[in-house]
């Protein structure tokens, strides 16, 4: 028999060499109760070469779009974003993010991808965009319908024109709720958020037709999203420092 100290002493062994953050979370009310779970999350770090990734893997696929855009603007990443996505997929929960606003943008956009193996963040990302992307082939731009029983929110997310700026999170979790009946032991989340968010209102077209950048917004004359104007809010610095220290609305989150 352990005495009350042994047990003690092997809960701190535990919290201390545990390698997954404890959260406690309360659930969405579509997906199951609203009783308060404890799950295990690790967050995947971003390193300059995923966000780079994830940027080019964004743009060249607004670049590609048939027919041609004459007004897609060019995507940045954004912190604020990141912080966002990651803070959802951190939940463990399969379901939308409630917070569709953040302090620069008023409508964030949301696409979410679930896969069972853990690899790495580029790896985990590459897949997610994949299937995203591929929604393309089920999506028509002159009549901007999908194909029925098929889905194509998410590759019109990708290229919504007016959609500057991308941030993405990942989080390898135990004991992740499906439903209220299904639990998966282990699964990885992907969530990359979108500002502004596209698919508003769901049928218009994510982008005009016509000559590559022939038609640029005005405060984005070459379509480069990096030419903010100074009489928008700017999107936030990168780095985890820079990144706590600005995200005061995060609190609200929690």
């Amino acid at each position: 028999m352990f005495s009350t100290a042994d047990f003690n002493s092997i809960a701190v062994m535990l919290v201390f060499f545990l390698p997954y953050v404890t959260y406690e979370t309360k659930t969405q009310d579509q997906v199951i109760s609203r009783q308060k779970r404890v799950v295990l999350a690790k967050a995947y770090e971003f390193t300059a070469e995923d966000r780079q990734l994830v940027l080019d893997k964004h743009n060249e696929a607004r670049r590609a779009v048939s027919p041609s855009a004459s007004d897609m603007i060019e995507m940045v990443w954004s912190s604020e974003l990141a912080f966002l996505a990651e803070k959802h997929t951190q939940k463990c929960i399969w379901g939308r993010n409630p917070t569709k606003a953040t302090p620069s943008f008023s409508w964030v956009g949301e696409s979410l991808y679930l896969q069972a193996v853990p690899q790495t963040a580029d790896v985990v990302f590459t897949t997610a965009f994949t299937k995203w992307n591929a929604q393309q082939s089920h999506y028509t731009y002159r009549t901007s319908s999908c194909a029925t029983s098929k889905s194509c929110s998410d590759y019109k997310q990708i290229v919504w024109a007016k959609s500057q700026a991308v941030g993405c999170g990942i989080s390898h979790c135990r004991n992740f709720k499906i439903s209220t009946t299904v639990t998966w032991p282990s699964a990885v989340l992907t969530v990359c958020d979108y500002g502004p968010g596209g698919n508003q209102p769901y049928n218009e077209k994510p982008y005009k037709e016509g000559g590559t950048c022939s038609a640029c917004p005005e405060e984005f004359p070459t379509c480069t999203g990096r030419e903010f104007p100074k009489t928008r809010i700017k999107l936030p610095p990168d780095g985890d420092r820079e990144r706590h220290e600005t995200f005061k609305f995060i609190h609200h989150l929690s």
